[in-house]
């Protein structure tokens, strides 16, 4: 048997969302075998049907060491199943001034702990998060695995320079993410770039969607959810991209946005300057005046140096890696 190959497995794949990068793993797994997609947001967790499934299949596949997690993670342990658990970068960060990540809650730690002892592999998708991980939990090591996310290779190349002088936020915004993602920085931002337009993309809470509204600036607006095809299309219509975030466990908007010739500006914080390779502009700031500074100074970018950042990150974050790598955690738990 090849050394990445895996038997015919059915698999339990366990989520609270039904985000891209959950699917690009739930793609990965049916191409290893049969997959049950539960997603605890619209079934529930403690639903009959999630004890049978989890009594009949090979793997149990969490996204989250989570509350959602919690049972799927006992059920393994009842019916001697491996459970695999991806850990994202909230599980084990603490950032109290803005009160995000489980480690800095006394149940959530709690419980981020539980389901990460009992997994009999921890995937992570950045060694920042490897590094979180292992300090909220010493000796995780042997069950540890970096595994980056991919990222949709289907898009031409960067377009020629971009003239129009528009710029990028990404992110869903809830009253958490709103913080993490510093909101209130991005509109300052805007205000001080009165010749740049700065759009958000991403859904927006309804709680935070009229505070949006009333607070941002002419020039900032917000287009909400939209699928990959026109997010992408953004991308490659934008110079740039803002992420002036506290943290990052991976960050994966600052990994696509390059990949279409689109300038990521960074705060550093967390993976970030691990995922995009050294060629995001870091601002170790809330200084409004260092932002717009560094903006100005390194737009607009050369079409060369958009090649540059294409090939680096579709190199880096390719369907194989991410493929490759479950299934060397898949077999870790199957003793293969």
């Amino acid at each position: 048997m090849p050394e990445t190959s895996v038997p015919h497995l059915r698999f339990l794949v366990v989520a609270n969302l039904d985000a891209t990068f959950v699917k690009d793993d739930v793609e990965i797994l049916s191409e290893l075998g049969e997959v049950h997609f539960w997603n605890t947001s619209e079934k529930g967790v403690a639903a009959p049907e999630l004890m049978r499934l989890s009594a009949e299949v090979d793997i149990i596949y969490c996204w989250f060491a989570s509350f959602h997690s919690l049972l799927p993670t006992v059920l393994g342990s009842l019916f001697g199943k491996p459970v695999i658990v991806v850990s994202g970068g909230y599980d084990s960060a603490s950032v109290p001034e803005i009160g995000y990540g489980n480690a800095g809650h006394l149940l959530k730690k709690y419980v981020s702990g539980f389901v990460i002892n009992r997994a009999s592999a921890v995937i992570v998708n950045s060694a920042f998060s490897a590094n979180d991980l292992l300090r909220f939990k010493p000796g995780s090591e042997s069950k540890l695995h970096i595994i980056p996310h991919r990222i949709n290779p289907l898009f031409p190349d960067p377009k020629p320079q971009r003239e129009e002088k528009l710029l990028l936020t990404v992110a869903r915004l809830n009253p958490m993410n709103y913080r993490r993602k510093k909101i209130e920085l991005i509109k300052k931002i805007s205000e001080a770039l009165p010749d740049y337009k700065i759009i958000h993309i991403g859904r927006v809470d309804d709680e935070l969607q009229e505070q949006l509204d009333e607070s941002m600036p002419e020039n900032m607006s917000t287009l909400g959810y939209l699928p990959d095809d026109e997010l992408w299309s953004w991308y490659h219509r934008a110079q740039a991209l803002l992420v002036p975030s506290w943290h990052e466990g991976f960050g994966v908007t600052a990994a696509e946005a390059p990949a279409a010739g689109c300038l990521p500006f960074i705060s550093g914080a967390g993976a970030q300057p691990e995922v995009t390779k050294g060629f995001a502009v870091e601002v170790k700031s809330d200084e409004v005046t260092d932002w717009v500074n560094a903006i100005q100074r390194a737009l607009p970018v050369s079409d060369e140096h958009r090649l540059q950042m294409k090939r680096s990150m579709l190199d880096s974050y390719t369907g194989d890696v991410r493929k490759n790598g479950i299934m060397k955690a898949v077999r870790a738990v199957i003793r293969l």
